[in-house]
């Protein structure tokens, strides 16, 4: 179930202008306008050939939860275990080849033991070069464990992945 960021991130993403003929909303045509209400919640990655995911905005409550700026970085390299990019990438994929929007939630320990529950929404957008895709989304903290305390830092890789909740926008879910 979407939180009240991803429920406005999806509402957000569906009047974004679209280019005649096109299916979905073009990451270079976005405009601050558009995202201004949940913009410091936003990033946006970049996939480029053949398997990088390029950090190309972070809002301000993104860079405080992620503990740094990653912008112009591969997310995979800097914010994936390695032995979760290849599953991250499919999973990213998926919302590509099959547009829809997605939903993961990472249970977090982090450096005090505190459990934390990261919830990242994101929707798929087009690219002007080939090859190319982006995805908009938006990651928060939804739930403390009892007795925890939200450090302001989401360790994404040390986290353990739950099983991914597609959104369906008009063209079905992946199989991945």
């Amino acid at each position: 179930m979407l939180t009240e960021h991803g429920k406005t991130l999806h509402r957000t993403w569906e009047d974004l202008p679209k280019r005649p003929n096109e299916a979905l909303p073009i990451w270079q045509d976005i405009k601050a306008v558009c995202i201004a209400a949940i913009m410091k919640h936003l990033w946006i990655l970049e996939y480029q050939p053949p398997e990088a995911l390029i950090v190309r905005f972070m809002g301000s409550e993104v860079v405080r939860l992620g503990g740094q700026d990653n912008t112009g970085k591969d997310f995979l390299k800097t914010r994936t275990a390695p032995e979760n990019r290849a599953k991250m990438l499919r999973i990213y994929s998926a919302c590509w080849t099959t547009p829809c929007g997605a939903q993961l939630t990472r249970i977090l320990r982090t450096k005090g033991q505190d459990t934390q529950l990261l919830q990242t929404v994101f929707f798929p957008l087009a690219h002007e070069r080939e090859g190319h895709w982006a995805l908009l989304g938006l990651s928060e903290i939804v739930k403390i464990a009892p007795g925890g305390e939200d450090d302001g830092i989401a360790d994404y890789a040390s986290s353990e992945l739950l099983p991914p909740e597609f959104i369906d926008i008009g063209y079905g879910i992946p199989k991945i």
